[in-house]
């Protein structure tokens, strides 16, 4: 698992860096050399190739350099699609989030899209509050534009990491409107979930002021679902404790162990108690925003948990391999 794995984050590699030939070509001569000096027997090796090949046509389907929207950058518009992501930086007035855009209206032109996606930036007048929920249906008035490239070989490139999360386009919006759209099961679940979330947060800001209660909400659930300024941010930072602040395998542990605990006084049966533990890690991963630190923590606990289900032992490096492939 840790050479299959391995070879599949070199596949995305090979193919983002634009180096495919050169380390495929490498890879065949190892593989040779292995198989020569028999380091491996030919059906790990056939099995390996396979998952480089369907690496590289994975991250070549993927990734594309353009979508129709970057064509149109820059122009004022108006755009209505579905909201992708939990919205960040409200702390700071201008909350982030992702966009599927389903129509563009500019200069009495209309355009319908299909998965196309844009990264809002909302920027409202000053002491103006938005409701802006995950699944919502908007209609959003601004500028649609393109993301700043790097002007330098080291400076950080806005443009490339956008087209990692398959986005080209950004859009400012100064103006927006929640329309009314009957939701799908999903949507209504992630939605329901996204409420318990605020909640647990509204319970939280009756006790504890800014800037403890967004300290305390990104301990609990992660700066992708509960985003701390960026003083806060800067200040972890320079301490060394930004990763308290992301929710990983601490907070997941954190709330299982409680979670088993609590079962415990009920006098429950232990696989019933695990099972209901899977479940309750699965909603709590839902809550957070799932980022990969906490997507991987939830994963190999899971996997852990069933294991135990079935009286079977985990292999902590094989398990991370598995995880780290399933994630990609």
């Amino acid at each position: 698992m840790l050479f299959t794995s391995a070879l599949y984050m070199i596949a995305i590699f090979a193919t983002l860096s634009g180096n495919l030939l050169v380390f495929t070509s490498i890879i065949f001569i190892l593989f040779s050399i292995g198989l020569l000096k028999d380091f491996f027997k030919i059906k790990y090796i056939l099995i390996w190739i396979i998952i480089y090949f369907i690496g590289v046509l994975n991250t070549s389907i993927r990734i594309k350099n353009v979508d129709e929207l970057i064509s149109l950058a820059p122009i004022n518009s108006t755009i209505k699609g579905t909201v992708l992501s939990i919205p960040q930086g409200r702390s700071e007035g201008k909350p982030k989030f992702y966009l599927d855009i389903d129509q563009i209206e500019f200069a009495n032109i209309n355009k319908n899209f299909r998965n196309e996606k844009v990264l809002v930036t909302l920027n409202l007048p000053k002491g103006e509050k938005e409701n802006i929920q995950i699944c919502n249906y908007c209609e959003l008035k601004g500028r649609l534009s393109t993301p700043f490239k790097a002007g330098n070989p080291s400076q950080f490139d806005y443009g490339n990491y956008l087209r990692n999360h398959d986005t080209y386009a950004v859009f400012y919006a100064k103006e927006y409107k929640i329309l009314q759209k009957e939701l799908s099961f999903k949507a209504k679940f992630l939605q329901g979930i996204n409420n318990y979330r605020e909640e647990i947060l509204r319970i939280h800001s009756k006790y504890l002021p800014s800037p403890n209660l967004e300290i305390l909400g990104g301990i609990v659930f992660g700066d992708d679902a509960v985003s701390p300024s960026k003083e806060i941010k800067q200040s972890f930072v320079n301490s060394g404790l930004l990763h308290i602040l992301a929710a990983s395998g601490m907070n997941v542990a954190f709330i299982y162990s409680f979670f088993y605990y609590l079962l415990g006084i009920f006098r429950l049966g232990y696989k019933l108690k695990v099972s209901l533990g899977i479940v309750t890690i699965l909603l709590y991963l839902f809550m957070t925003g799932m980022g990969a630190s906490i997507v991987r923590a939830a994963t190999m606990l899971i996997f852990v948990l069933i294991g135990k289900l079935i009286d079977r032992d985990a292999h902590s490096i094989s398990l991370l391999s598995f995880v780290a492939l399933l994630m990609l």
